[in-house]
């Protein structure tokens, strides 16, 4: 399926995980084949050539192991791309730290959870608003996402509707216009999570978010695969470009 060009903006900063290489494994898995321009997010040079360049169709930006209130610069060069982009009706979508930026940059308040850490397979419940959303309609509510934030959009841009909660953080989904931002991974496999996981479990065990490594390594055992969240991305991906 060929689909019209799309900027993914990638802020992850890991070394120990690559979001292009599962962006390239969704795109494989899901049988899709974007034209699509991937760019370094946390090089401020980026922000400076765009407008060299056609405008964006989509906009996708990642998580990030940064925070939106550090206020880097690259953060307030993204964050006004998202404005600019925003105000011109492209859709958006923005994954964990991309939910909590595009909330920031439309006018939202973005801050550390009360409760230290969301991790794991947590169902998410949708509002009615939720259940009308184009991008929602293969996302039953309740169903399991995949997650690890510390961070959570405290207060919805003005005029955003709440979409999706879980448990433990309010905003989970929320939509305002053309844009879309979700807190979990629909990028995710259950191996991704035990990679990122077990990469940063010296933090996990410091902050108590598992209390022993036994712990973090039973729930890791018990990570099940999040289709309905996938489709998320992939109605993102292929859904018409018109106003929601």
């Amino acid at each position: 399926m060929t689909l019209m060009t799309l900027w993914v903006f990638d802020v992850l900063d890991d070394p120990n995980y690559s979001f292009q290489s599962h962006w390239e494994t969704f795109l494989e898995a899901e049988g899709l084949a974007p034209s699509y321009c991937y760019f370094n997010g946390l090089d401020l040079a980026t922000y400076a050539h765009l407008a060299e360049l056609s405008p964006p169709t989509r906009l996708l930006i990642s998580g990030s192991v940064h925070s939106v209130y550090e206020e880097r610069d690259w953060m307030v060069a993204l964050a006004q791309l998202i404005r600019d982009v925003h105000a011109n009706q492209v859709p958006i979508l923005g994954i964990c730290f991309g939910h909590q930026i595009l909330a920031h940059a439309l006018g939202g308040k973005v801050s550390r959870l009360p409760h230290n850490r969301e991790f794991g397979c947590q169902p998410v419940y949708l509002t009615p608003q939720g259940l009308a959303h184009p991008w929602l309609r293969d996302f039953p509510s309740g169903s399991s996402t995949l997650q690890s934030h510390q961070d959570h959009v405290a207060t919805l841009p003005p005029g955003a509707q709440g979409l999706g909660s879980s448990s433990t953080t309010e905003h989970q989904i929320f939509s305002l216009g053309n844009a879309l931002g979700v807190q979990f991974h629909p990028e995710y496999t259950p191996d991704t999570l035990r990679i990122i996981a077990r990469s940063r479990q010296e933090r996990y065990l410091e902050d108590a978010t598992f209390l022993s490594q036994a712990h973090l390594e039973t729930l890791l055992s018990h990570l099940h695969p999040t289709s309905a969240a996938r489709s998320i991305l992939r109605h993102f991906l292929t859904h018409p470009k018109e106003p929601l």
